[in-house]
């Protein structure tokens, strides 16, 4: 999904979906089936994802 990649997440395939994770922030990370079509559940966790890493990026904070 390419929203998890413009920002900056990493993939793996694992099974029938696709596991995204921050190399930064390893505990933020999301699934994406790997189907023709998107569930609304799957784009909803990666805005929740990608939300939670911009804002820990605005506190500066940094992991790994």
């Amino acid at each position: 999904m390419r929203y998890y990649r413009v920002h900056g997440f990493e993939s793996r395939e694992g099974g029938n979906h696709t596991v995204f994770h921050h190399p930064r922030h390893p505990d933020i990370m999301g699934i994406v089936a790997r189907h023709a079509k998107l569930d609304a559940a799957y784009a909803k966790a990666a805005l929740r994802a990608v939300d939670k890493l911009l804002e820990r990026q605005s506190r500066g904070e940094t992991q790994r």
